[in-house]
């Protein structure tokens, strides 16, 4: 039971102490915790042995990003037109689409936004190639991606193309078969004119400028494959 001594109030475990008309609240020791059975309502804390409200503990709280999504592209996966479209050449393992040095060749695709897309975030897409001849001093090459996004019942009359491009720079005196990896620049998800979210369909081109001055490969380019790389919604 309870006992005072001087001014100190001394209570045994499980003696209680209650609070409110009706007993609402109850301050005891038990088993080594202090226990209370009421929510306490207060200020902000300012130091560290202070309680601290519910909403300083939702600030202190940082979500996790939960990962990628990838979605990958290789010849099979693309589709070309009946004219301008590249040719086809096998490199010991790789089947893939060789992009010629004097005309602009096209291939096609359709990307689909994952359903656990992170809103507002942006897309990374990565190219993926490899010489099909050895060059002569540094030569670049232009690769573009050209796209619509859509939503249910956009036409396409209405749609203006976005367009990214990078220029991929390959050592002096590359060699044939060289590996070469190019990122473009990101997709916005808030384009002007194609803005995405998740399950929006997005429709691509992509292309070797050949005839862009900045395009100096003296041969074919294969296109070993293309990636689309968008962040999971956070959990």
């Amino acid at each position: 039971m309870a006992r005072i001594k001087g001014k100190d109030l001394y209570l045994n475990d499980d003696d209680q102490i209650y609070f409110g008309n009706n007993q609402e609240g109850e301050l005891w020791y038990l088993d080594g915790e202090l226990r209370l059975s009421h929510t306490i309502s207060g200020t902000a804390a300012t130091a560290g042995y202070h309680l601290i409200r519910k909403d300083q503990v939702e600030e202190l709280i940082t979500t996790a990003v939960s990962g990628t999504n990838i979605k990958l592209y290789s010849q099979p996966d693309l589709t070309t037109p009946l004219s301008g479209k590249p040719g086809i050449g096998t490199l010991g393992p790789i089947v893939s689409y060789l992009f010629d040095a004097v005309k602009v060749e096209t291939v096609y695709g359709n990307y689909v936004i994952p359903e656990d897309y992170e809103s507002n975030t942006d897309i990374t897409v990565k190219i993926f190639t490899m010489t099909n001849a050895a060059q002569t001093g540094t030569n670049s090459v232009v690769w573009r991606l050209g796209y619509h996004v859509y939503d249910d019942t956009q036409t396409y009359a209405s749609k203006t193309i976005t367009y990214k491009s990078v220029t991929s720079t390959l050592p002096n005196n590359s060699i044939a078969g060289y590996f070469k990896v190019a990122t473009l620049p990101v997709l916005t998800y808030n384009d002007a004119n194609n803005p995405f979210s998740a399950g929006k369909n997005l429709t691509f081109s992509f292309e070797r400028l050949a005839t862009d001055g900045s395009d100096t490969l003296t041969d074919d380019m294969a296109l070993i494959a293309l990636t689309f790389t968008s962040e999971k919604r956070r959990s």
